[in-house]
């Protein structure tokens, strides 16, 4: 956190956050010259400077996972990391627990651009090459809840089973539920 507070005070990085903020949609702003961590630095004082999100590229898939390490420090939150999929069609199966993971940031992702939420993920050309669920399509298939909404236990029964997930009589894997009496996990 010192090194951001100190990186503030750079002239090209105090340029470069100027023209951040005063960007519009489309508009780039290229940081030119960065080495090492020095990008991974520079995009922590961006997250501390400016309240919107940030889509941290990496040229190769493992450097995410890096990049998402150095992020944290830098930036002082959490850096979630967008894998690339590893399924051969990019079709997403409730039991895939890689494609679940990028459909929740995915889901993070609309949620940020639409509410003006504050996070920073980190991913790969070869993640953001592969296909996601069409936001739309996710909500016209999700079954949301609110903590206190009481509904027929059936219901989320029937919508489990005809969204691909496996009743089984322990749950141990995603896309697994079980149902004892009153009960559905």
């Amino acid at each position: 956190m010192r090194l951001t507070s100190e990186l503030i005070k750079d002239k090209a990085v105090s340029e470069i956050i100027s023209r951040l903020k005063k960007a519009q949609i489309g508009d780039a702003v290229n940081a030119e010259g960065t080495w090492g961590s020095y990008a991974r630095a520079l995009a922590g004082c961006i997250y501390q400077q400016i309240p919107q999100p940030i889509l941290y590229i990496t040229p190769h898939i493992d450097d995410a996972d890096n990049a998402s390490d150095d992020l944290a420090i830098f930036s002082g939150t959490t850096a979630e990391v967008f894998a690339a999929s590893e399924s051969p069609d990019g079709t997403i199966e409730p039991t895939d627990e890689q494609a679940s993971a990028r459909l929740k940031i995915a889901i993070k992702i609309r949620a940020a651009h639409t509410h003006s939420n504050h996070l920073i993920i980190c991913t790969s050309i070869q993640a953001l090459m592969q296909p996601v669920a069409d936001p739309a399509q996710t909500d016209k298939s999700a079954f949301i809840l609110g903590r206190t909404q009481a509904i027929e236990p059936q219901l989320l029964l029937n919508w489990l089973v005809d969204n691909g997930f496996e009743r089984t009589e322990q749950v141990d894997n995603p896309g697994d539920f079980a149902h004892r009496g009153g009960i559905i996990d």
